[in-house]
């Protein structure tokens, strides 16, 4: 048994070893290694261990095998609070032991039954053991997953947290200490979940945060330190108060670190990370993250958030506060400091849950016991001959404030002049203070008694002073002396340039940085702060800080003037990310100086708080018209400082407005904030880019284009498809709940939003800010809103059964809710005149309604007979039109509420939304149901249709809007898609609006027809660029090749069919029209003259290849829609496959069905072909909707219809496309697996499948000669037909699925289809067989002279493409990742890449890189050497 315990006991022993290096590596956890320490050694010094308790000795050494192995070692710092936790259960453990060995005799003599109970101990902390090794290793797992996440991006404070020097002084504050200790203890649902600790300024309420906060910390528990700082406004703390603490807790718990990166991750959203949503940052990042780690939370999490009141205005902190005073979880301890503020008082002393603790109400006697310590301290110096009489009397004036005190030691121990040393100012300070004075009476006079003697009173010294205070006071965050006086020299008077220095150095008891010129200067205590800019307080020191805004916003523009530069940190190469770049931040200090990243920074926020004057204007507009804008951004992206540009340039467009004579300033600095909304992604990742990717694509008629392009003749020149103007860059609002109605305010400057917690939302639409916090009122989902014809008032209807009014300036209720539906209501509308509201209600009724007074105008309007969900009023103001359930749309008269005619029926299911055109000659209706997804338009006054329905959407549609022009319809559907419609002929116009991640349940346009809001359960606002200026062709689902190679048909989305020249990619004729459906399939007759097309509709159509005739009526007889068509080889008949799991063959010349369906397929036909001796059918299956892919590939005879003896069904997934060889021997068949080559005699693979695809072989097509085979996925590949090696790279140029190849007749012509709606014809030069990849290859043209020059350095030599990617973030990689260029996808979606040498539509974007200077020449991007002459590089 002693062996055995010996080895049981041998991990202890380790751990005894290796403590105390532990400790020396991680000093912060010294208590636990102590209270491991001490449970390994009692448990070793017993000498009369036994069998009883082996078990638990067993699991003991177990957990200590767990916590010393070298990655958990490793991981200390980050799990201290289970390292805490296990600490604290093993001494617990090792006390049993101890005990259990004092009683072995006694249980030896009274037997087995009296051990039960203790058996029963040994069970619970075999158990308990058994469950902290569980949530150590899954903490330790949870760490190794998170390990590296990126969290960057994410708004943080840098400088908002502990620091350890501010604690208390030992000894002191420890009843109120204890007390707050004890509070963070207790449990149970009635402890108070907020401790709000006020008092007045220098009271020491900072310390103690400080040091429960690190109290916390060194026990390991879970917790955050967050304070405010009236001195760094520039952080703007208030805007991340809670991504700060979240990221805090992330660093002390892997789990919380998980989430949050699981929260980036899964909404893959720049906003949420720059959030300044406080409710979303709460929610997101702080409830919902420690929610998930509850399990491995045991103690409370303490958050400390000190200095509230420093927060900035009132309106500031408005939020924070609501939260603080709203639900919070019980395991949630939060400390507040602040000084009792009006608005703070309200809200903390009303919320329940919050307990109050005063400074001011600290007993007397403890605040000077505590204060003659502290002061104690800080005089003990032998030499000043001080005692406790002296440090009590100090005690005694203090207050009770410590800050006083403080200063009052630094005072007295300050340099003396020659008729003061400390005891005279202790002298002096005692006489001097009244025993009546107190709070601030007492902190002025100690302030004043200070400065007087070093600045003194004479009035140059004076003016100095309060220059340097007020640039330091003026500086939106603190810089240093050094900085300070650079800062100083490019000042507009030369009076003022002088050293700080002069006037800082002596300092000390007041400011920091006085030692150190490189250190920030702040005051010590905000007090101080308070004091200088209070007239009637600091009298002649007075700082009157609006006086340094001239001199300080000039500087900073000279300050960029002198210093900014080209490649400012000599970056080696265009090759490279700046995270590659791995001295980048020592460069960044080393080269971008103090003052000018303060400049950069903040030089707009200057500008915006100084008043307009010509002078200052100049010094701007010379700022845009030079280089100096470009140097500026690229300092601004090295110091990952440029997300924050677009707001600072906000502020000088603000600051420029009302000036007429300045319009073009305001243009240039919108002009810069499109160029960094556009660019700014490529310019952070590698900031050389913004000279090699950003500036050569800005649009020609942008100003930065246009000022500095010819400046940069060594980059890649656009030579088509060069964007002229901006592109709008839609906005996404970031909402807190379902967004369920959305509307423009009249003037177009507003967006109302009501959402599904109840509340309403007002934006600003043009930059997407929330204004204001949101109005509350309404219990229950807010369905719709509207806004008044005068841009005054806000309507909402809301579930609750009420419909309120507001005031849409101060966002007040008017009168009471109005009342009288009796279910839920769905919709509002306000009459063109404003006097009256319209809703309608799930029970059934129209009610109209007083604006002005709430009152109910008539009876309800019955007659529908189901929910009414939308009402609309005609322009005049007589007419209503209401949707409903019951698959009707009703008019009614305004004034009598008598409905108008019968209703309009037409809708095969319930009807969402109706609107009506603004000349109120059309309605337009939404279907919404199974049977039903159609838009609808009809005559306003017969209430006869107006044409056949709209077909597009592939889910309900809830939503409708109508432009103020009446030309444009925008619908939303739950299939997640926004599409806009020509009113007259129902063409889709535009792209598809895709981005929302939910339904669509609101759409609205506003008045200038430039924009479109939607509104989604995914919780975002999306604000879209209404003006498409071009028809939407939609997803390319089929081409086909004419047998003379000069034509190309494409059938796409839009319903209709194209003819292409194929050498110029114009449009031949127009569109075929005639199908109501999307196209999946188009073929050539074999002369040419025919082109057969299938279509969704479940329908066949033959035309005429010239004249784009539909010849005969459409052929019927599927019921499923028809998504591949082939023809005959003579010409005779067509062969189609359909959903309906049929095949059906068709003469060609009457359009009649050839014998019965070809019935064998279990699952969807998805592709069909014909041999060329035309005997043979080919046909392939599956599904990738649910259930079972059967992956089949049937042999027919084309004569009989027979199914022949060979089935193939080797493939695991859907057979989306299949091809048969000119010769009849092969056939290629796609898949979801792999593409596979068959015997068509006899249904054997000749080869291994062809695999490296990445997603679904949405085609397949085979060269004439038989030896190439081309598939389309995500990719467009070439393989060798005999060998199944890839011939090419993966060529990602669409960024979507390739859904169609096909190869001409005489294999010179190659075209693929795209689901990004583009056909692309290859190079079969480009194509061949072991071409050797040599330069000129790498081109983006048409033009092969127009290849990238250097090529070889990019590829590092290689002889083959296989690492040239268009990645999907837009960026063009080589070999090892190497950056080549950064394509804006955004407004260049189809651009050329190597093999094309045609994109239809033609607008596709070509470049000329025969100049481009890149990798380490990319600095000679400014010479014209490189432009004229290549060879250099």
């Amino acid at each position: 048994m002693i062996d055995t315990f010996s080895v049981i006991l041998e991990p202890l022993k380790v751990f005894n070893s290796i403590a105390d290096d532990i400790a020396d590596l991680h000093p912060y956890a010294n208590a636990t290694l102590s209270t491991l320490t001490c449970a390994s050694k009692m448990i070793l010094n017993q000498a009369n261990l036994n069998g009883v308790i082996s078990n638990l000795l067993s699991k003991v050494s177990n957990t200590f095998i767990l916590i010393i192995e070298r990655d958990s070692l490793a991981k200390m710092s980050s799990m201290l609070a289970v390292y805490t936790t296990i600490a604290q259960h093993l001494l617990e453990c090792a006390e049993f032991i101890v005990r259990c060995s004092l009683k072995k005799n006694l249980w030896q003599r009274l037997g087995k039954h009296a051990r039960k109970g203790a058996d029963a101990e040994i069970d619970s902390y075999l158990d308990l053991l058994e469950g902290l090794m569980r949530r150590f290793r899954d903490e330790a797992k949870a760490r190794d997953l998170v390990e590296g996440s990126d969290l960057d991006g994410m708004g943080y404070a840098a400088s908002a947290g502990l620091i350890a020097s501010k604690c208390c002084l030992h000894g002191t504050r420890v009843n109120l200490l204890t007390e707050i200790k004890s509070w963070i203890c207790s449990t149970g649902e009635d402890v108070p979940r907020v401790l709000w600790l006020s008092g007045a300024a220098g009271k020491g309420k900072s310390a103690v945060a400080h040091t429960i906060s690190n109290w916390s910390n060194e026990l390991g528990g879970l917790g955050a330190f967050f304070s405010f700082d009236r001195t760094r406004r520039a952080d703007r703390r208030h805007e991340k108060i809670f991504t700060t603490i979240a990221r805090d807790l992330g660093d002390r718990n892997p789990i919380i670190r998980q989430a949050l990166a699981s929260a980036l991750i899964v909404n893959d959203d720049e906003e949420l990370r720059q959030t300044t949503n406080l409710i979303n940052q709460w929610q997101r990042f702080v409830i919902q993250p420690i929610g998930m780690a509850s399990r491995s939370v045991s103690a409370p999490v303490l958050i400390v958030i000190d200095a509230l009141d420093e927060s900035g205005e009132a309106h500031s902190r408005e939020v924070i506060l609501r939260v603080l005073a709203g639900k919070l979880p019980s395991n949630f301890r939060i400390i507040v400091t602040s000084r009792p503020l009006e608005d703070i008082c309200d809200v903390l002393n009303a919320a329940s849950h919050v307990r109050r603790v005063s400074m001011d109400d600290v007993p007397t006697a403890s605040a000077e016991h505590d204060i003659q310590l502290y002061v104690s301290t800080r005089l003990a110096d032998p030499s000043y001959a001080f005692d406790d009489a002296h440090f009590k009397a100090l005690a005694q004036k203090s207050d009770g404030l410590f800050e006083w005190a403080r200063l009052a030691c630094e005072y007295i121990k300050s340099t003396p002049r020659v008729d003061m040393d400390p005891m005279n100012r202790f002298k002096a300070v005692v006489a001097a203070t009244s025993s009546s004075s107190s709070g601030t009476h007492l902190l002025d006079a100690m302030y004043g008694r200070i400065l007087r003697e070093i600045v003194t009173e004479d009035e140059a010294a004076v003016v100095m002073f309060r220059s340097v205070m007020g640039q330091i006071f003026g500086s939106f965050e603190p810089l240093s002396m050094t900085a300070l006086t650079a800062m100083r020299l490019h000042f507009p008077s030369e009076d003022s340039r002088y050293e700080v220095e002069r006037v800082i150095k002596p300092m000390g008891p007041l400011v920091t940085g006085t030692v150190n010129p490189h250190s920030p200067i702040c005051p010590l205590h905000a007090s101080f702060y308070d004091f200088l800019t209070d007239r009637s307080r600091s009298e002649i020191f007075f700082i009157d800080v609006s006086l340094m805004k001239h001199d300080l916003t000039f500087a900073s523009l000279r300050v960029m003037k002198a210093e900014l530069r080209f490649n400012i940190c000599s970056l080696e190469s265009s090759y490279l990310p700046n995270s590659a770049v791995l001295d980048l931040e020592k460069r960044v200090q080393e080269f971008i100086s103090a003052e000018l990243s303060y400049s950069c920074r903040f030089w707009g926020t200057h500008v915006r708080a100084t008043s307009f004057e010509p002078s200052l204007a100049k010094e701007v507009e010379a700022f845009f018209g030079g280089e100096r804008l470009l140097f500026w951004l690229e300092a601004l992206a090295l110091m990952k400082h440029l997300s924050g540009t677009v707001e600072l340039l906000s502020s000088i467009a603000d600051w420029l407005t009302g000036h007429a004579e300045y319009v073009h300033l305001g243009d240039a600095v919108r002009d810069t904030q499109h160029f960094v909304r556009t660019f700014q992604t490529a310019i952070l990742h590698s900031t050389p880019h913004l000279y090699l990717s950003a500036l050569p694509f800005a649009p020609t008629q942008s100003r930065i284009f246009k000022n500095f392009a010819t400046n940069f003749p060594s980059t890649p020149q656009v030579v088509a498809g060069h964007v002229v103007k901006w592109p709008f860059v839609d906005k996404k609002l970031d909402t807190h709940a379902e967004v369920q109605s959305v509307v423009f305010s009249p003037d177009g400057k507003i967006i109302v939003c009501g959402a599904g917690d109840g509340t309403i939302q007002l934006w600003d639409a043009e930059t997407g800010k929330a204004l204001g916090d949101p109005l509350r009122g309404h219990t229950a989902s807010v369905r719709s809103v509207a806004i008044s014809p005068d841009g005054h008032h806000i309507v909402s209807a809301s579930w609750d059964k009420t419909i309120r009014v507001w005031d849409i300036d101060t966002h007040e209720t008017l009168g009471f809710p109005i009342r009288g539906h009796t279910d839920y209501i769905e919709c509002v509308a306000i009459s063109p005149d404003g006097r009256r509201i319209v809703s309608s209600s799930w029970d059934k009724t129209i009610r109209v309604w007083d604006m002005q007074t709430g009152e109910a105008l008539g009876a309800p309007l019955e007659g529908h007979t189901n929910y009414v969900w939308s009402v609309a009023i005609s322009p005049d103001g007589k007419r209503i039109v209401s949707s409903s359930d019951d698959k009707t749309i009703r008019m009614w008269d305004m004034e009598t509420g008598k409905a108008l005619g019968a209703p309009l029926e037409g809708h095969l299911d319930r009807i969402r939304s109706v609107a009506i055109s603004p000349d109120g000659k059309r309605i337009v209706s939404g279907g919404s149901g199974r049977e039903d997804t159609t838009l609808r338009t009809w005559d306003a006054e017969t209430g006869k249709a107006l044409s056949a329905p709209f077909h597009g959407h592939f889910g309900d549609i809830w939503t409708v809007a109508i432009s103020l022009d009446g030309m444009r319809i925008v619908s939303g559907s739950i299939d997640k898609t926004i599409r806009v419609w020509d009113i007259e002929t129902g063409q889709t116009l535009g792209d598809t609006l895709r981005g929302h991640l939910g339904r669509i349940c609101s759409v609205a346009i506003s008045p200038d027809g430039q924009l479109i809001a939607s509104g989604s359960d995914d919780k975002m606002i999306r604000v879209w660029n209404a003006d498409t200026g071009k028809a939407d062709i939609g997803r390319i689902w089929s081409v086909a090749i004419s047998p003379d190679g000069k034509r190309i048909v494409s059938g796409s989305d839009d319903t209709m069919l194209r003819v292409w020249d194929a050498e110029t990619g114009k449009t031949l004729g127009a569109p075929l029209r005639g199908h109501l459906r999307e196209i999946r399939s188009v073929a050539i007759s074999p002369d040419g003259q025919l082109i057969v097309s299938g279509s969704e509709d479940e329908t066949i159509r033959v035309w005429d290849a010239y004249t784009g005739e539909a010849l005969g009526d459409p052929l019927r007889g599927h019921f499923g829609p028809v998504v591949s068509v082939a023809i005959s080889p003579d010409g005779k008949r067509i062969v189609s496959g359909s959903n309906d799991k049929t095949i059906r063959v068709w003469d060609m010349e009457t359009g009649d069905a050839v014998g019965l369906p070809l019935r064998g397929h279990t699952q969807f036909v998805q592709s069909v072909a014909i041999s060329p001796d035309g005997k043979r059918i080919v046909s392939s299956s599956g599904t990738t909707m649910g259930g079972s892919a059967d992956g089949m590939i049937q042999l027919w005879d084309a004569e009989t219809g027979e199914a022949l003896s060979t089935l193939l069904r080797r493939h695991t997934a859907c057979v989306r496309s299949i091809a048969i060889s000119l010769d009849g021997k092969r056939i290629v068949s796609g898949s979801g697996d792999t593409t596979q080559i068959w015997n068509a005699e006899t249904g054997e693979l000749l080869s291994t499948p062809l695999r490296g695809r990445i997603d679904y072989v949405h085609s397949v097509a085979i060269s004439p000669d038989g030896k190439r085979i081309m598939t389309g996925d995500d990719t467009f590949r070439v393989w060798d037909a005999d060998t199944g090696e890839a011939l090419n790279i993966p060529l990602r140029a669409n960024r979507d699925d390739v859904l169609s190849v096909a190869i001409s007749a005489d294999g010179q012509h190659i075209v693929s289809g795209s689901s990004n709606k583009t056909i692309r014809v290859w190079d079969p030069e480009f194509l061949r067989p072991h071409q050797p990849f040599k330069p000129p290859a790498i081109h983006f043209s048409s033009n092969r002279t127009h290849a990238l020059c250097c090529a070889p350095s990019f590829l590092q030599g290689s002889s083959t493409p296989a690492s040239l990617i268009l990645t999907e973030e837009g960026w063009i990689i080589g070999p090892t990742g190497r950056l080549l260029l950064w394509i804006p996808a955004n407004f260049y979606p189809v651009m050329y890449v190597p093999g094309n040498t045609l994109v239809i539509p033609n607008d596709a974007l070509q470049l000329d890189l025969s100049c481009f200077a890149h990798g380490t020449s990319w600095p000679k991007c400014r010479e014209q050497a490189l432009a004229a002459d290549p060879s250099p590089c």
